[in-house]
C-alpha cells in the first residue's frame, strides 16, 4: 500500500513539474512574440505559484516597465522573493542593487552577502563582482588578497576575463598576500549554499525577460 502511494506521489510530482515547465515555455514564447502584457499575466501566475524563473522574469518586467507599468518597489519585492527561494540571477541582481545603493545608500555588507550566496550557487558573475568590489574598495574595505581569491573562483566558474585580473593583481601583491589569497580561496565556498526547492522550480529555459 505504501509503495503504491509513493508511486502515485512521484507521478503527481513529476506531472506538476512537466506542467510548470510547459506553462513557462509557453509564457516565454508569448514574450518572444512581442505580446508582453499577455506574457506578464502568464508569468505572474507562475511566479505566485513559486516558479523561480518566472519570479525573476516578473521582477525584471516590473523593473523595466515591460508588459506592465514600471514599479521598482514591486520589482524589488519579486527580486527578494526569488533570491530567497534560490534564484541565482535574482541573487546577483540584489547584490548589484545593494552595491549601487538602495535609496541612495550603498551597502557593501549586503552586496557581499547576496553575491557570495550566488557564487556558492555557481555564478561566476557574482564571484567576479566580488573580486572587483574588494579590489577597488567600493563600499567595503580594500582587500587585495580577498579580491584575488574571488577572481580565482570566477576563473574556475568560467569567467574568461578573470585570468587577466588575476595576472594584473598578482603583479601588485606580495608573496604573503598571494599565500593568504590561496588560503582564503579554500574557505570562500566551504559552506554549501542553502536553497529551497519548489515543485515549479524547473530548468525550462535559460533566457530571461
Amino acid at each position: 500500500m505504501m509503495k503504491r502511494l509513493w508511486r502515485i506521489g512521484i507521478f503527481v510530482f513529476f506531472g506538476a513539474l512537466f506542467t510548470a515547465c510547459s506553462d513557462y515555455n509557453d509564457a516565454r514564447s508569448v514574450y518572444a512574440g512581442g505580446q508582453h502584457k499577455e506574457a506578464f499575466n502568464k508569468l505572474v501566475r507562475l511566479a505566485k505559484d513559486g516558479h523561480l524563473k518566472a519570479q525573476y522574469d516578473v521582477a525584471m518586467m516590473y523593473n523595466n516597465g515591460i508588459g506592465v507599468e514600471k514599479d521598482t518597489a514591486e520589482a524589488w519585492n519579486w527580486f527578494v522573493r526569488a533570491a530567497k527561494a534560490g534564484n541565482v540571477d535574482a541573487q546577483v541582481e540584489l547584490g548589484a542593487h545593494y552595491e549601487a545603493g538602495v535609496d541612495g545608500q550603498p551597502n557593501g555588507v549586503m552586496a557581499s552577502t547576496w553575491w557570495t550566496l550566488a557564487a556558492k550557487n555557481g555564478s561566476g558573475v557574482a564571484a567576479f563582482n566580488l573580486g572587483t568590489m574588494y579590489r577597488a574598495g567600493r563600499v567595503t574595505a580594500r582587500d587585495m588578497a580577498r579580491a584575488y581569491a574571488w577572481f580565482m573562483v570566477a576563473d574556475e566558474l568560467g569567467v574568461v576575463t578573470a585570468k587577466d585580473h588575476l595576472r594584473n593583481l598578482r603583479a601588485l601583491m606580495s608573496s604573503p598576500e598571494v599565500e593568504r589569497a590561496e588560503k582564503l580561496r579554500k574557505d570562500l565556498l566551504s559552506d554549501n549554499a542553502q536553497t529551497s526547492f519548489s515543485p515549479n522550480f524547473v530548468d525550462c529555459e535559460t533566457s530571461q525577460a
